[in-house]
């Protein structure tokens, strides 16, 4: 009898934290009041749709609003890291006329598909549209880009594919840029095109054109340390100094994998056997 009731409290209590868990619509309603205060204005939002939960006229509701918006195909495919298949879902990707808040999207169109928080695009909505079929991901599974569906007067064409005249001049005016400044590291690239919003030079840096960029970036690091070893001033036969010992230590490690001793390789390069045990202990 003891062990019955212990039984059904918990299973009360499950039940209790279970309800616990499903938010009212007035409760989130409260949470999305709060994020639109941070978040402020956006003109494009997107949203998932799931099939088990939005009505059947889901698509109809969403057009009745007049917006612009792109479907994508149906995501039933996806797969979480333990292996496990996603619920099957729909990302929409919604372009207004001008900017708008969180609340307005969320009351306008999110709560009506049954959809969660919509999710603000910053910069570019080509990023966004080309997720829709995991372009830009091919460790993800390809979704078909016939099946992307637009609701309005939109050319997705462009952010999929592109214009090459387009690309090219931006692509252009990046290698100058890099060339000008002598970048030396691609992060410091990206945070340029970040912090002065050049998004057109951010998508054809991350979607186009990433190895040249990278080789590009990668020469000018060699052109600058070719250079400074040249340089017969101090700071030059320095660094001479130490571009020696970055490649003696690599020459010692891997005499070490191919077997040979501390002492076989100490005496090789007239070095004591500390300076090769520092050497292969060293990252």
């Amino acid at each position: 009898m003891a062990e019955n009731k212990k039984k059904n409290g918990n299973k009360i209590k499950k039940q209790v934290d279970k309800k616990k868990k499903h938010k009212t619509k007035e409760e989130l309603r409260e949470e999305v009041v709060k994020l639109s205060k941070k978040l402020g204005r956006v003109r494009n939002w997107t949203i998932i749709v799931y099939p088990e939960s939005a009505p059947k006229n889901w698509r109809d509701i969403i057009d009745s609003t007049h917006v612009t918006w792109v479907e994508g195909p149906i995501h039933d495919k996806d797969v979480n890291p333990d292996g496990t298949t996603k619920p099957a879902h729909w990302h929409v990707v919604l372009i207004f006329d001008g900017n708008k808040t969180m609340l307005q999207v969320w009351d306008s169109i999110a709560t009506k598909v049954n959809s969660p928080f919509p999710q603000a695009i910053e910069g570019n909505v080509g990023g966004m549209i080309r997720y829709l079929i995991h372009l830009d991901n091919p460790e993800k599974h390809q979704y078909k880009e016939e099946d992307i569906k637009v609701h309005g007067a939109f050319d997705v064409q462009k952010y999929l594919h592109g214009n090459s005249a387009d690309k090219r001049k931006v692509l252009i005016e990046i290698l100058k840029f890099i060339d000008d400044n002598e970048l030396k590291y691609f992060h410091q690239l990206q945070h340029y095109c970040i912090y002065y919003e050049k998004y057109d030079w951010l998508d054809v840096i991350n979607y186009s054109n990433t190895m040249s960029i990278k080789a590009t970036i990668q020469s000018q690091w060699q052109k600058a340390r070719d250079e400074k070893l040249s340089d017969n001033s101090e700071e030059g036969q320095l660094a001479r100094t130490v571009e020696a010992k970055k490649e003696l230590k690599q020459r010692v490690k891997a005499l070490a994998d191919k077997g040979e001793t501390q002492s076989e390789i100490a005496d090789k390069f007239n070095i004591s056997t500390r300076t090769v045990r520092r050497y292969l202990n060293s990252k």
